[in-house]
């Protein structure tokens, strides 16, 4: 296992490496860099800045369904824990997607189950990307339907309403009391497996949380969904923003286009997605007419910004631990198993 983990990192640095190089070898540096100085410091600090509060209002969201768990902890902590996550979701190339397994680590080690903890982090994730992913076709689908897009609108209205009836299906299904993937897993015997038997008690827990909001904490359920639609806007707020700072203002289908793309980008662990950002960024620019040259700056800027966000997490993590060696190497070790029993299923 330790030689898959080590081949896995070598041919996500070679990907990685190519596809940046690859990349730069078709656009000049010097016009890359002429574009990169046209972002004021100001500007970049602005941006990380907006970042911040963006990832604050994420706390401030996980902390209200915590507490909705009975589960108290300190903003101060839990923001910690979030910078933490990113982190290590950014910057190493097995990461769990978006840092949940993480989350969960971590806050079970503030006397959390980690059942819990775990069902906790996954159900905040849901609610924010169910938001993000239903606004995100509602602007395209209008995109669509107005002509500024080169496919017809029945594709994408077609993939709302499917959103849109899977939400009430399963918010149905929980609400009536019957869980959704829980039954699924012991069908496959999947939750007999020793290694997944943790897995399978958080998705039970997951299904209760959701299902406790549906039926009990609909108030709660509301404002988080209020708090992701802000957190959204301010995405799309960042995207415009960069792209503004390159020289350009883009109009709201642009934005929301180019934040997919970025969303796609991120579902690249850290070191991978070097090369896979860059080359996305000049392959999205150039089909709308923005520019590769512009496309490979804004992936910069946003890498930047990403980085030293990460860096503030990799402080946050020592901090939580208290710098003790020994309980560092235990938790990758703790971490990676997890993962690794998780990816052999």
């Amino acid at each position: 296992m330790r030689r898959w983990r080590t081949l896995s990192i070598f041919l996500a640095l070679v990907v990685g490496a190519t596809l940046l190089a690859g990349t730069l070898s078709r656009i000049p540096l010097n016009k890359i860099w002429a574009a990169l100085r046209s972002v004021a410091l100001w500007q970049f600090g602005v941006l990380v800045l907006l970042s911040l509060l963006n990832l604050t209002l994420q706390v401030t969201r996980w902390r209200m369904l915590l507490r909705a768990q009975n589960v108290r902890l300190r903003f101060r902590r839990l923001l910690q824990i979030r910078l933490a996550a990113f982190a290590m979701t950014y910057l190493t190339p097995l990461a769990d997607l978006l840092g949940e397994g993480v989350r969960a680590y971590l806050l079970s080690r503030e006397n959390v189950r980690a059942p819990l903890a775990l069902a906790a982090a996954a159900s905040d994730r849901l609610i924010e990307w169910t938001v993000h992913i239903t606004l995100t076709l509602i602007v395209l689908t209008s995109a669509a339907a107005s002509g500024a897009l080169p496919f017809q609108s029945p594709t994408l209205l077609i993939a709302l309403v499917a959103v849109i009836v899977l939400i009430l299906l399963v918010g149905a299904h929980l609400a009536a009391g019957r869980r959704v993937l829980g039954p699924f897993f012991r069908m496959l015997r999947i939750s007999n497996l020793k290694a997944l038997k943790n897995t399978a008690r958080s998705i039970d827990r997951f299904e209760d949380i959701l299902a406790d909001y549906l039926l009990e904490k609909r108030s709660v359920l509301g404002r988080a969904v209020l708090l992701s639609s802000l957190i959204s806007a301010i995405t799309f707020v960042e995207v415009w923003l960069v792209v503004s700072f390159l020289g350009y203002q883009p109009n709201l289908t642009e934005v929301v286009i180019i934040q997919t793309i970025l969303i796609a980008v991120y579902a690249v662990p850290g070191v991978a997605n070097v090369g896979v950002g860059d080359l996305s960024g000049a392959a999205i620019f150039g089909a709308l007419g923005l520019g590769a040259v512009r496309g490979v700056a804004f992936a910069f800027v946003v890498r930047a910004k990403d980085l030293l966000i990460a860096g503030i997490g990799i402080a946050s993590l020592l901090w939580l631990l208290k710098g003790n060696s020994p309980l560092l190497r235990n938790f990758f070790t703790s971490w990676l198993s997890q993962k690794n029993h998780g990816s052999t299923s």
